[in-house]
């Protein structure tokens, strides 16, 4: 585990936020490829989120917990089905879920249900609707900054949003880095290496805020099946099904990742 400490400084402001939109622009898929492709090679699955209400053995969890454990109101940024909130609630007693799928808001509507907990949900880009979100305890944002260009002004509504802590969970490297071989392997297309944690927590710097990062392994998701993991690579790599065998040959498991836990807190009453 590494814990590591930034302050921003404040000057040339869009230095690192530039590099990493520009970093990020550069894991577009080639558009023949995506012509070519049987299916959406963005399109995920909300079975592919399942959430469980057993507390995970992670560091954000952790950091989490610290402040939910005072009970009061939590702020899922990018909730897909719950699986970083539902495990908080209790002893947090308000949860706000905001996501653009509509999809995923519905399952996680019916799995808070089914636990007998009450969501709020707010349907939509963060950046968009952030405005019609109120001030909370806890934000949490998992798994959703690889998709943000945007990204310094996003991490400010983050911040912005938080009486007390904001807690972030991402990937070390970008999570289709695990593909890199397996494009190359299939398409012969050598896939980027930026941006990483190391890049969004520049970015956080240049916002003015001076962010924890904590690295930790991660399990194989336990609700993946090995069948699913084959299924959602093929589609990221815009194959057909009758790619599944030679793909279930190449990808052994489902890979452990280094996963990262940027987090700070605000002292606001």
């Amino acid at each position: 585990m590494q814990n590591e400490g930034l302050e921003g400084n404040g000057a040339d402001v869009t230095r690192a936020a530039d590099r990493w939109a520009r970093q990020l622009a550069e894991w577009a898929l080639p558009n023949e490829l995506i012509a070519s492709a049987p299916e959406s090679p963005w399109i995920l699955s909300p079975n592919s989120f399942t959430p469980s209400i057993t507390p995970p053995d992670t560091e954000s969890y952790r950091r989490a917990l610290e402040v939910a454990a005072l009970g009061g109101s939590v702020l899922d940024v990018g909730a897909g089905r719950g699986a970083a909130s539902l495990c908080l609630v209790p002893p947090a007693t308000e949860l706000i879920c905001v996501d653009q799928s509509e999809s995923m808001l519905a399952s996680l509507h019916d799995d808070a249900a089914g636990l007998g907990l009450n969501v709020r949900t707010v349907l939509g880009n963060w950046l968009e609707v952030a405005d019609a979100v109120p001030e909370v305890d806890l934000v949490l944002c998992h798994h959703v900054l690889y998709n943000v260009a945007d990204l310094g002004n996003f991490i400010r509504l983050l911040d912005e949003h938080a009486r007390h802590r904001v807690v972030i969970e991402i990937t070390y490297k970008h999570p289709l880095s695990w593909l890199n071989p397996l494009f190359e392997h299939f398409h012969g297309i050598t896939r980027p290496d930026r941006p990483n944690a190391l890049d969004a927590l520049e970015v956080i710097a240049e916002v003015g805020i001076n962010a924890e990062l904590e690295i930790f392994e991660s399990a194989p998701r336990r609700n993946q099946s090995p069948v699913l993991i084959v299924q959602q690579a093929r589609r990221q790599l815009c194959l057909d099904p009758t790619f599944d065998s030679e793909l279930s040959g190449l990808i052994k498991a489902s890979p452990t990742r280094q996963i990262a836990c940027i987090w700070w807190d605000r002292h606001r009453q």
